[in-house]
């Protein structure tokens, strides 16, 4: 019975540890495809730009970074972004408008991103007119499911050198990012620009970084600049600015209508600046009044040609940036479509990745479930089967003992038997001794005790006989003496003469009164208990 009760425990625990298996995979997979959800349902929106902190939420998150124009200067550009730990949807644009001359380096790295994003990278630049281009793009693994459209754009620059650099560190976050930092216009000097964003915890960031201008003489770097781009714009060098501004604003397309009639206005100003002040020394230089006339009659219609060009110009402007936006809105939708889809293919591949792995841990604890019970059964089959031999040799233990015992009980009850009819033949012959001793014994004692009877009624006889002559004898000379009662001091009447246990003789109804209050003698104080009338033969006993 105790080991079906440790056979049914055991049976009882490994069930639950199965159960309890069970339950644990089933809550791991519930938390698996809430995380997906999560992944794919991000709702909140942040602009991100540079020194925030750490972002661990679902939000999307748009980077725009756009550069003014810049004529001339030696500029370093730096911008790093730390890790941002999140799967997100990345949207990265930067601007850069047309370079006429200098020197040109970009290098752009991206370091690893661990999110689940698909990603969308573009860069564009303006026209470069001329100059030595030096650009380098490297990117390293991405891995994350996120959908990510990068941009890179540069204002116009006219000369100079220009290096700028630009890492993307790690990005492991469930949001999209829209990061925007805007340079105001730059026209000369020695520019360190380092952009850093460190994680951020909250949803909803605005940020915005500003770059004041420096006034230094030096060259700037920027990057990926396509040929047929630097062709064009090596042909166009020697053109009006504005025509050369037309080039650019293929690239901007993002950036505010203000911003780019501002850089636009900026850019024409400086161009007829140069312009005005090369046609004054040709005039200086003639020296007579009709040459002035011819050159200020010039200088009008070249004034007047550049405003029709200026007017041309924007109209130009405006439909480019049209197109362009379009071009963009459609390209956007494209991306997003795209992403979209990879997302809901990620989705059907991970849901297929989750039952299969299900399947698989459905399968392989059935297989252990199978082989506990098949061990359970084995081990159940075992123990009975032990059970079963140990029963089978208790049992026989038993019967040859059971038998052993029968064969000595047999032999000792036959010892016994012999031992008691020995024992029963002898005590019969003591009987029979005893019994004649016992009825000589008990003749002689009825003999003894009949001659002792008759001698004792021989005696009481003679004692009575002898103690009534006394006692009439006394009773006579008492009598004869004593005729008093002490109680009542009169003459006792022979009717009413009673006697005590001492022999006193007192009135009946005196000394019957007198044992009422007190038992002892009126004469001699000693006790008596019986109150004898010899006329009436009455006893009265006293009650004490």
């Amino acid at each position: 019975m105790n080991n079906l009760i440790i056979v049914f425990l055991f049976v009882t625990i490994s069930f639950s540890l199965i159960y309890f298996i069970n339950k644990y995979f089933a809550y791991n997979n519930n938390n698996n495809n809430n995380n997906n959800n999560n992944n794919s349902n991000n709702n909140s929106n942040i602009n991100y730009t540079q020194h925030a902190t750490p972002v661990n939420n679902n939000s999307s998150i748009a980077y725009t970074q756009g550069s003014g124009p810049i004529n001339n200067g030696y500029i370093t550009c730096t911008q790093e972004s730390t890790p941002t730990s999140n799967n997100s949807s990345i949207s990265y644009t930067q601007r850069s408008g047309p370079i006429n001359n200098g020197y040109i380096s970009c290098t752009q790295e991206s370091t690893p991103i661990n999110n689940n994003s698909s990603i969308a990278y573009t860069q564009r630049s303006g026209p470069i007119n001329n100059g030595d281009i030096t650009c380098t793009q490297e990117s390293t693994p991405i891995n994350n499911n996120s959908s990510i459209a990068y941009t890179q754009r540069s204002g116009p620059i006219n000369n100079g050198y220009i290096t700028c650099t630009q890492e993307s560190t790690p990005i492991n976050n469930n949001s999209s990012i829209a990061h925007t930092p805007r340079s105001s216009p730059i026209n000369n000097g020695d520019i360190a620009c380092t952009q850093e964003s460190n994680p951020v915890n909250n949803n909803n960031i605005n940020y915005t970084q500003i770059s004041t201008p420096t006034n230094n003489n030096l060259t700037l770097n920027h990057c990926d600049q396509s040929p047929q781009q630097h062709s064009q714009n090596t042909t166009e060098n020697h053109q009006s600015p504005a025509h050369q501004f037309i080039c650019s604003s293929v690239s901007s397309l993002n950036l505010p209508q203000s911003q780019f009639h501002s850089n636009s206005s900026q850019k024409r100003k400086t161009s007829n600046s140069q312009t005005y002040s090369s046609v004054p020394s040709t005039i200086a230089s003639t020296g007579n009044h009709s040459t002035k006339k011819r050159s200020l009659e010039y200088d009008n219609e070249i004034i007047k040609c550049d405003k029709v060009f200026s007017k041309k110009q924007k109209l130009e402007d405006e439909e480019s940036l049209k197109r362009d936006k379009q071009i963009v809105e459609i390209e956007r939708l494209r991306i997003e479509k795209e992403r979209e889809e990879r997302q809901k293919l990620q989705r059907l591949r991970e849901i297929e990745r989750v039952q299969k792995e299900y399947r698989e841990r459905e399968e392989i604890e059935r297989i252990k479930i199978m082989e506990i019970e098949r061990q359970i059964k084995e081990g159940l089959e075992r123990k009975k089967l032990e059970i079963i031999q140990r029963e089978r040799e208790q049992m026989e233990k038993e019967e040859r003992s059971r038998l052993q015992r029968i064969q000595k009980d047999r032999e000792r009850a036959e010892k016994i038997r012999q031992r008691q009819e020995t024992e029963r033949v002898r005590e019969q012959r003591q009987r029979e001794i005893e019994e004649r001793e016992r009825q000589r014994e008990e003749r002689e004692r009825e003999e003894r005790e009949r001659l002792e009877r008759i001698q004792r009624d021989n005696e009481e006889r003679e004692r009575d006989e002898r103690e009534t002559s006394e006692i009439e004898n006394l009773g006579s000379e008492r009598l004869e003496s004593e005729d008093k009662c002490t109680i009542c001091l009169n003459f006792i009447d022979r009717n009413e003469m009673a006697t005590i246990d001492c022999l006193h003789k007192f009135c009946f109804a005196c000394i019957e009164q007198w044992s009422r209050r007190i038992n002892t003698c009126p004469n001699c104080r000693e006790e008596f208990y019986n109150i004898t009338n010899y006329k009436l033969q009455y006893n009265y006993k006293v009650i004490t």
